[in-house]
């Protein structure tokens, strides 16, 4: 996509039920041909009668945007790129998105110590197999067996 300064592209994204993440990302190095954009990201819920409901927002000072959304509800999401000040007055970029659910991808390995104790250490190993290269991959560990388990902790791999 490309984008002019000011100028604001949208995407649409549907997140069925379900899913326990979402991430919407612009990345510096998918940005171009000019280095030193500033692009923005801003989410919506769309809702009954396409009304738009802001879920989250990323303004940093470069092209390098984020929006994580935990447990989301199930809907369509739009998000708009904003070219809040960009060099030479258009750029191209990238819009980046994963959806998580609960389905196990089969290209992640976890090793794990099957216990843990509050105040404790323990490591745990990450294996992946089967990925293509010149891809940003999202994934997530989640944790069981008892109540009040925190939140997955999310993985983002990049291939070469």
């Amino acid at each position: 996509m490309s984008t002019a300064n000011q100028g604001i592209h949208t995407h649409d994204v549907v997140v069925p039920a379900g899913s326990t993440y979402a991430r919407f990302s612009l990345f510096d190095d998918s940005v171009g041909p000019n280095p030193g954009n500033d692009l923005d990201l801003y989410v919506y819920r769309v809702g009954s009668g396409g009304a738009l409901t802001l879920v989250g927002s990323s303004g940093s000072g470069t092209a390098q945007e984020e929006v994580d959304l935990v447990n989301p509800a199930a809907a369509t999401y739009r998000v708009f790129v904003h070219g809040f000040n960009v060099v030479g007055g258009s750029a191209d970029y990238t819009f980046f998105n994963w959806v998580l659910g609960t389905a196990n991808a089969g290209n992640m390995t976890v090793n794990a110590p099957s216990t843990a104790a509050v105040g404790a250490t323990g490591t745990i190993d990450l294996s992946f197999s089967g990925l293509a290269a010149g891809t940003r991959y999202l994934g997530s560990v989640a944790y069981g067996g008892v109540s009040g388990m925190p939140n997955p902790t999310i993985v983002r791999v990049d291939t070469p």
